[in-house]
């Protein structure tokens, strides 16, 4: 699936006054945007299921690839891991890994469900 990240931009764009974070797994990229202001990271994986977006989502890779995830957001961003902009990243850190332990829970429950039929 090719992620159309200028209509995404644009919708970035009109919403200025939020800060919006869209990251791709399939594409292994994210788009940053602020008061108009934007960046972009393409991390250099090569395929999804090696990618540090993808892996970040994943309760099984979460503390091996969220320190590689955070850097390329502080990098692109200028956010720092002090003070205020630390609270910021633990709150995405923190979010992504709770979404990831909610995926593998829901995976073993379908699981079980089609093992029960």
């Amino acid at each position: 699936m090719k992620i159309d990240w200028q209509k995404i931009q644009d919708w970035q764009n009109e919403n200025k006054e939020q800060l919006i974070m869209v990251a791709s797994p399939q594409e292994d990229s994210i788009s940053i945007s602020f008061g108009g202001l934007n960046t972009f990271v393409k991390f250099p994986s090569r395929d999804m299921k090696d990618g540090i977006v993808f892996n970040a989502l994943r309760k099984s890779k979460f503390n091996e690839i969220i320190d590689g995830f955070m850097s390329g957001l502080m990098s692109a961003t200028g956010i720092s891991d002090k003070g205020e902009g630390g609270e910021i990243l633990k709150v995405l850190g923190g979010s992504m890994k709770k979404i990831g332990e909610i995926r593998e829970e829901e995976k073993k429950l379908k699981l079980k469900e089609f093992k029960k039929k």
